[in-house]
């Protein structure tokens, strides 16, 4: 009895000390699109924010929810998202934090999002259900480097890259969430996470996550960590241990008992290493090399060299140093829970640098 009463004591401590470090992190509100106060959008809004507190608490929805209320011009459509790794007590407050918080620093947007370290929520005035978007998008990066001379970058890539393909397979209606960790000298570890929202496809949540390593190989070159924050999607990779591992193991899939030989290919199939979905090829994650596949979307040149037919553009750090006035305060955003942000300018995209 003693040991039952010693366990569920250490389950509610770990619940309450890990619901005591939500985190801020930060808010994008789009002022393309406002509403007036008292308004028939804002009584939706807060129907909608009421329902998403409301279904927090749920165990089926496996920390993800979406909804919307409303009609015509004044429907509102809503959604978060918690980490995988998350128990439910602490997903509820971080979606409470999100709810209330977001209407103080959006006040009269129709379109916002907020993103917590243990969750993210956003709203808008168009359906953003089962849909695949990379902007609004943050990157938050730790500016202090590795200090010792390994393949860092490509183990960062490699190790993205497996779980954002163990994220993608998760079953329907299961969570799209992976994490993993690597040694990367014979004291240290890498620890890395990758999220999608599980309403998307397979193939979305990986054009998703391919899409926000393409960050990586341009000028987060040996960083401690760094975080990348799309709506449908996230990573984030750090030198220390950030997610809870026992969580993240009770969701592995069984390892197989054999390995899984690949039929030939018949005349006139696809052999080129690629797996189909569909009729669509699945895009292949970034090298550390200088160069990139990914499908149709990106064009496979050097990367120090033009870029074309790709979403979201790369830009190379003397670039980026330059529209950033060498992240001068002239260019600096604001302060995120994480540290200043930066624009850059004409990009759609911001970024936190971590002191």
């Amino acid at each position: 009895m003693f040991a039952l009463k010693f366990s569920i004591f250490l389950l509610s401590f770990a619940a309450l000390t890990e619901a005591k470090e939500i985190t801020y992190v930060y808010d994008i509100c789009s002022n393309t699109t406002t509403f007036e106060t008292n308004s028939p959008y804002q009584a939706n809004l807060n129907i909608l924010l009421s329902s998403l507190a409301g279904n927090a608490t749920r165990n089926d929805i496996k920390g993800f929810y979406n909804a919307s209320t409303g009609h015509d011009v004044n429907e509102v459509y809503g959604l978060f998202l918690c980490r995988g790794d998350v128990s439910v007590e602490v997903c509820l407050k971080c979606v409470n934090l999100a709810r209330n918080e977001v209407v103080q620093r959006c006040p009269i947007e129709k379109e916002a999002i907020i993103w917590y370290d243990k969750c993210f929520l956003r709203y808008s005035n168009i359906n953003i259900f089962s849909s695949f978007s990379q902007t609004p998008s943050v990157a938050l990066v730790n500016t202090q480097n590795i200090t010792v001379n390994v393949k860092f970058n490509t183990r960062v890539v490699d190790s993205i890259s497996d779980a954002a393909k163990e994220a993608a397979s998760a079953p329907s209606g299961e969570k799209k969430f992976a994490a993993k960790n690597v040694t990367y000298t014979w004291e240290e570890s890498l620890y890395v996470l990758v999220q999608c929202t599980p309403d998307l496809s397979k193939y979305d949540c990986n054009r998703c996550l391919n899409r926000t390593l393409y960050y990586l190989p341009i000028y987060i070159t040996n960083k401690k960590g760094v975080r990348v924050l799309f709506p449908s999607c996230n990573f984030r990779y750090e030198t220390y241990l950030f997610y809870n591992v026992a969580a993240v193991v009770a969701m592995s899939p069984p390892t197989l008992s054999t390995p899984v030989v690949p039929l030939p290919p018949s005349p006139g199939s696809i052999a080129d290493g690629k797996e189909e979905i569909g009729n669509i090829q699945e895009e292949q994650l970034l090298d550390l090399a200088g160069r990139a596949t990914v499908g149709d979307d990106y064009s496979d040149k050097d990367i120090q060299g033009e870029v074309t037919s790709q979403d979201l553009p790369l830009i190379r750090l003397d670039v980026i140093n330059e529209a950033t006035k060498q992240f001068s305060d002239e260019n600096k955003l604001g302060q995120g829970g994480f540290g200043p942000v930066y624009r850059r300018d004409g990009e759609g995209s911001q970024w936190c640098i971590l002191d």
